[in-house]
């Protein structure tokens, strides 16, 4: 079963959500969030709204 932690819908899986979920679920957001960042980092020439605070923004959305 996936884990209901990493991609939660507007409709919450409470009845899905076990506390062995919790620590993999925060490792694999943190590292997606990463490498989000990582790729606003290397973005080369100007910088906008849309590439640093924008992009910041939604690289770490699902951390909550």
């Amino acid at each position: 079963m996936a884990n209901p932690l990493v991609s939660i819908p507007f409709d919450v899986p409470f009845q899905s959500i076990r506390a062995e979920h919790v620590e993999p679920a925060v490792d694999q957001l943190i590292a997606e969030a990463r490498e989000k960042l990582d790729a606003i980092i290397a973005v080369e020439g100007t910088r906008t709204y849309a590439n640093t605070l924008g992009a910041l923004e939604e690289a770490t959305e699902a951390l909550g």
